[in-house]
């Protein structure tokens, strides 16, 4: 059902490359439910990012409705909430994930980077109502600068 050049066969193939052992293995023995696989999360989200950078909530929807999805999430329908915990607390094996996709995608010509670069630039903004500037108040600005030059 799913076309044979669907990228979510790719996505798959490079998730078996990454060792989630350790990752998997936090979860052995402690009670509830059993943890759905780190793999079948990183799947999903490798797929949301190919998609366009889906919400959690859109990437549980897909897993209820998108055929190439329910592939990689092996049919199981983790909610919202999983998703979103997992890119939280496991965003050094989603970088892996990148990392490896972009080498292998290198490797076979698939992509070609001469230069690849992140910015991860946060500025911290001030503003109030009280600090807004209206269109009168510049002109009068204006026209105390020009009297006082």
């Amino acid at each position: 059902m799913i076309p044979k050049d669907h990228p979510c066969y790719f996505i798959k193939n490079v998730v078996d490359l990454i060792d989630c052992s350790k990752a998997n293995q936090e979860f052995r023995g402690t009670p509830g439910e059993f943890a759905y696989p780190r793999e079948l999360l990183l799947r999903l989200i490798l797929m949301s990012v190919f998609d366009g950078g889906l919400s959690s909530r859109e990437i549980e929807r897909k897993t209820r409705t998108d055929i190439a999805y329910m592939y990689l999430a092996a049919m199981e329908k983790p909610s919202y909430r999983t998703i979103a915990r997992f890119k939280v607390e496991y965003s050094d094996l989603i970088d892996e994930a990148f990392k490896t996709t972009i080498k292998i995608a290198k490797d076979n010509d698939l992509i070609k980077i001469h230069h690849l670069s992140l910015d991860g630039t946060k500025i911290k903004a001030k503003t109030s109502i009280n600090k807004l500037t209206d269109e009168n108040q510049i002109k009068i600005m204006k026209e105390h600068l020009q009297k006082k030059y």
